[in-house]
């Protein structure tokens, strides 16, 4: 990597970190990362029940797959009856 590549990589890293802890600060936020808000937002969408397909599509996972293996664990499991249309048609 070219040095003057390199040196405007750190520094638009550097602004973009700084921009982030300010506007967290103004919000009167805790500092976060933004990978940790990131995840948040995927665990409170799944756990809500949104349609994994495009949770999956939102955080640019190649598959949903992807998505569940790291998240299946918000996705509530309620019991509740399932294919009930099945006992209409008997």
């Amino acid at each position: 990597m070219e040095l003057k590549t390199l040196l405007c990589f750190l520094y638009s890293n550097k602004v973009r970190d700084y921009s982030w802890k300010d506007r967290l600060k103004r919000a009167n936020l805790e500092y976060r990362t933004i990978y940790n808000i990131r995840h948040s937002f995927a665990s409170l969408m799944i756990s809500k029940g949104e349609d994994i397909l495009w949770v999956s599509h939102m955080l640019g996972h190649s598959s949903t797959e992807m998505t569940l293996r790291k998240y299946v664990k918000y996705i509530k499991n309620e019991r509740k009856q399932r294919a009930v249309f099945l006992h209409n048609e008997i």
